[in-house]
């Protein structure tokens, strides 16, 4: 009859043989999940698509509380609200921070992608600025994360919806320049519309440079004779799109100073009731609202 109580547990060596190894220790397992992406452009799509259904849920319940209000302009910083479905969209910028910013560190694109490294740093400065500036949150903010969700809920093979999110990125991003001019630093400063126009300009150099775009401004015969970079071409016409609406904001505020209603005229007529916070006066003249 054997004894066990006297019987030792079998060598490391013995379960090796016999396949049973035990598994390595979490750390270790940890670090090599981690440097599995270190050859890798980004992250792969699956990480992207299940992150962005989420936020896509997140930007329908913002965007639609926003129309419910007709918020189409941003609050007066003293006007602040934070009801649930906006304030969601601020957990959702800061995953996406997060997202963005592990991305650089594990993944090789900051050495094989750098124009999306590019991207992935103007845009993380972007996101904490809105966090910052939290009043530009309106329906015309929202439509480049409904765009970009979209794009990537489905897959990111369809480039027509590329094409659309980046058209309505660079609009989103002239209306903040715009609103900024108007309205002055004290509602919105001019530094998210300039962010959202270099984020597309980057997003332009890449899809002519990477993806070997057709409509692009080279092939076009812009600075044909002038040798600079396309990155360079980009940023300057980009700009100069972006300064001609930022001062003809300007020149419509000194124009027509606290006319609110003159002044936003160029976009919509005259604000809807309530919205910006005021609300409308028949029969007085100038600025015609009193806050509410």
């Amino acid at each position: 009859m054997t004894d066990t109580t006297t019987m030792e547990d079998p060598p490391m060596a013995a379960w090796e043989d016999l396949g049973n190894a035990p598994p390595p220790p979490m750390s270790q397992q940890f670090n090599e999940f981690i440097v599995s992406f270190s050859d890798m452009y980004m992250f792969p799509s699956p990480y992207h698509i299940f992150l962005n259904r989420i936020w896509l849920i997140q930007t329908l319940a913002c965007l639609a509380y926003l129309i419910s209000k007709k918020r189409w302009v941003p609050l007066p910083p003293s006007k602040r609200t934070s009801p649930w479905p906006v304030r969601q969209m601020k957990w959702m910028l800061i995953i996406q921070i997060i997202f963005y910013t592990i991305e650089l560190m594990v993944t090789g694109m900051t050495v094989k992608f750098q124009p999306m490294a590019a991207h992935h740093l103007d845009a993380i400065v972007l996101f904490i600025f809105i966090l910052w500036e939290f009043n530009i949150i309106a329906v015309p903010t929202m439509m480049p994360f409904l765009a970009h969700t979209i794009y990537w809920s489905l897959g990111a093979v369809d480039d027509n919806l590329l094409a659309v999110y980046n058209w309505v990125f660079f609009f989103v991003g002239l209306w903040a320049l715009d609103i900024s001019a108007r309205l002055g630093n004290s509602i919105l400063s001019p530094r998210i519309g300039i962010l959202c126009v270099a984020e597309i300009a980057i997003n332009y150099f890449t899809y002519c440079t990477v993806f070997h775009g057709e409509y692009c401004l080279h092939h076009l015969g812009i600075f044909k004779n002038i040798h600079i970079e396309w990155f360079v071409e980009n940023m300057i016409l980009f700009s100069m799109a972006g300064s001609l609406v930022y001062f003809y904001g300007l020149w419509m505020r000194r124009r027509h100073g606290d006319d609110l209603s003159k002044i936003w005229r160029w976009w919509w007529g005259a604000l809807p009731d309530g919205v910006y916070g005021y609300k409308a006066i028949p029969n007085r003249p100038g600025l015609g609202m009193d806050m509410v």
